[in-house]
């Protein structure tokens, strides 16, 4: 499953930017491709899993001697942020918080 997310996403990369030849994968185009995704709304979680599919394909390439340099250079992970769920206050618990602070006289 996880190698059918990672070719998925390697193709995906290849057919937005018309890629032909991997050795000629230069920083503009991930650039691009990341800014292309964005504004197609894609989620910041998908966008920053289909750059890191990338980013280990082109050091694939870089070990295996097809890919001259760290592409990646400068380019910035994708920031995911998580809303946790909080457990907010009932109204019933808030009246009895504001009863003991103004029995107190704090207020």
């Amino acid at each position: 499953k996880t190698q059918r997310a990672y070719r998925k996403d390697i193709e995906h990369f290849i057919a937005q930017t018309g890629i032909v030849d991997v050795g000629t994968i230069a920083s503009k185009q991930i650039i691009d491709f990341r800014e292309g995704e964005k504004a197609r709304k894609m989620s910041p979680a998908s966008i920053a899993r289909r750059l890191s599919s990338i980013r280990s394909f082109c050091n694939f390439l870089r070990a295996k001697a097809l890919l001259k340099e760290d592409v990646f250079v400068g380019i910035a992970p994708t920031k995911i942020y998580q809303v946790r769920p909080t457990e907010a206050l009932s109204d019933e618990e808030v009246r009895k918080v504001m009863k003991i602070v103004f029995k107190k006289g704090s207020v």
